[in-house]
């Protein structure tokens, strides 16, 4: 059953009657008592002089310069972007009052419990590290590496960082001592089981620095290990939990939101070392994504605060192509996209170390568009000058210019005709040519198409629908590269399309160049619409390995055979999923 009205209000009313105003804005204010009022600098608008008053007799508070103003509940809202009624239940869990429930299952109670339950072993977890680093002669080793990379104590701090000591049962035997389930430490990934001795268990974590990591409401949900010495893999995060998907935490976002909302814009760094490194110097408006691509659930998360994306990747290939795959996921949340570009091949990280803050808030002021980064980037891979390889090489941009509102289009359209020495009616006409190709592709046909990339070199004659099909899946591995075992277990031909051959070796090995026409394809791939992509990822995977089936089936001249057979079950089994 529902909420009734009466249950709500109550539940709202033992809420309010606990909520201190003072406690809940110097969460994100510092806070000055002046006469009968607290103020500070208002959060929801620049300012040097302090306009932000709190009255906490009267529980509300009010900005004499943006006019802004209500309750505790109010400013969750406004600080956080969130509704207000989610905002009363923020402070709820703050203050320890439970939610009223309708009646629940006992699978709904289960899970509910274990999540509580892997919050509170995470935050058990986060302590025992932390002290491990800094009260305890375990950390000396960890903290003679956070040292050499120029770490300080208030960092240190400020992140919560410890150290997983050089053993191989410390945390599981200390949390099972204190009354923690061996399941529960398996299910949060704190332990592993043994393979060699199947009832015993050993940590996770072992001689590595130790990062936690906390959703945007400041619960840790899981943790960063990384490695002091040459152990691989240098980095290794937590496993997925019913409270940890990489793939929606954004790391520092907790910590970040109020610059990201002062500022509005963020910066978007590849690893929580680049974080940590930036916010430190005071770029304190960063956050990072933790060792997978952007996808569309961090361009949603991050534009509750912000719709001024920043990317800043590592310089080298592998960190420009990410960047290449992020633009279109932050553009299909309205975003406006810059590319911080760092030219001397170095991390944010190293950057920041070596250059400090202003140099690096002057690479912010220097930050590409989009559309120029992808331009040089293009530019760059030119092989010559010729008029073939200028064509090819702005057909590259042609997804880019193509899918851009009309205003943009036309800057876009003046900047390809002087880097290209091409006329722009004729750049126009290859937009309409491109977008009137495009509408015809996304039909399925079930006729033979080819496609010619470039004259007398690549060729592909492929049905559309498994053509398709293999942009679908090499969708996905951009965005999840784990998924490139599942793909070789299915297809262990590989890709028979000669183009996405060659871009998912690229996957596989991100150093491999690619050619022009894989370029392009990819840039195509990258600008696929985002929606139902898991469910597109498996309908595809079926075709691909239907087609596959088929071709084994055709080299069986003996249709009589249990080979035969064999295979034309599994078709069948296929068609029927």
């Amino acid at each position: 059953m529902e909420l009734d009205e009466m249950s709500w209000n109550d539940f709202v009313e033992r809420v309010k009657s606990q909520t201190d105003i003072i406690g809940v804005i110097s969460r994100y204010v510092d806070l000055k008592p002046r006469g009968d009022r607290f103020w500070g600098l208002c959060p929801f608008h620049g300012e040097k002089t302090p306009s932000f008053s709190v009255s906490p007799s009267r529980g509300l508070f009010y900005c004499f310069g943006c006019h802004t103003g209500g309750d505790a509940f109010k400013f969750i809202s406004l600080i956080e972007k969130v509704t207000y009624g989610a905002a009363i239940k923020i402070q709820a869990e703050r203050l320890g009052i439970e939610l009223p429930q309708r009646d629940l299952t006992p699978e709904e109670r289960r899970r509910i419990q274990l999540r509580k339950d892997l919050l509170e072993v995470n935050a058990r977890a986060r302590n025992f590290f932390h002290n491990a680093l800094t009260i305890t002669s375990y950390g000396k080793a960890g903290l003679e590496y956070l040292h050499g990379r120029n770490f300080s104590a208030e960092t240190i701090e400020n992140f919560s960082i410890g150290f997983a000591p050089n053993a191989w049962s410390m945390l599981s035997i200390a949390f099972q001592d204190r009354g923690f389930s061996k399941d529960l430490l398996l299910t949060a990934g704190l332990i592993l089981p043994s393979k060699k001795y199947p009832d015993r268990t050993f940590d996770r974590f072992r001689n590595r620095v130790i990062i936690p990591i906390s959703d945007e409401r400041s619960r840790v949900v899981g943790f960063g290990g990384r490695s002091i010495d040459e152990t691989e893999p240098k980095y290794l995060n937590s496993n997925e939990t019913p409270v940890f998907n990489k793939r929606r935490i954004l790391f520092g976002l907790d910590k970040s939101a109020q610059a990201i909302g002062q500022k509005n814009f963020a910066v978007i760094c590849e690893g929580y070392m680049d974080a940590i490194s930036l916010f430190s110097a005071g770029i304190e408006n960063v956050v990072a994504t933790l060792g997978t691509a952007f996808t569309e659930d961090h361009a949603k998360l991050l534009s509750r605060y912000t719709r001024r994306f920043f990317f800043c990747y590592d310089s080298d290939s592998a960190g420009q192509n990410a960047t290449l795959r992020a633009i279109p996921i932050a553009e299909n949340q309205n975003a406006e996209v810059r590319i911080i570009s760092i030219s001397d091949g170095k991390d944010p990280d190293e950057f920041i170390k070596s250059h400090g803050r202003e140099k690096f808030e002057a690479l912010i002021e220097k930050s590409l568009t989009a559309f120029e980064f992808q331009l040089q980037r293009v530019k760059s891979q030119m092989q010559d000058q010729s008029i073939e390889n200028r064509a090819v090489t702005f057909r590259t941009l042609l997804p880019i210019i193509s899918t851009s509102d009309l205003i943009k289009r036309r800057e876009y359209v003046r900047r390809a005709a002087m880097e290209f020495f091409i006329e722009e009616n004729d750049i126009n006409r290859e937009i309409e040519k491109y977008l009137r190709s495009r509408k015809e592709n996304s039909k399925e046909n079930s006729f033979q198409q080819r496609i010619i990339q470039k004259p007398n070199e690549i060729h592909r004659v492929q049905s559309r629908a498994i053509l398709s099909a293999g942009q679908n899946v090499l969708s996905s591995l951009l965005d999840d590269s784990s998924l490139v075992s599942y793909v070789e277990e299915l297809l262990p031909n590989g890709f028979d399309d000669p183009i996405h051959r060659e871009i998912f070796l690229h996957i596989k090995d991100p150093e491999r160049r690619l050619s022009n026409a894989a370029m392009n394809e990819l840039a195509l791939i990258s600008n696929l619409p985002s929606e139902n992509k898991i469910q597109a990822f498996h309908d595809s995977m079926k075709k691909l390995r239907i087609e596959y089936l088929k071709q084994l089936r055709r080299k069986i001249s003996d249709t009589n055979s249990k080979e035969y057979f064999a295979i034309q079950k599994e078709i069948n089994d296929f068609n029927s999923k």
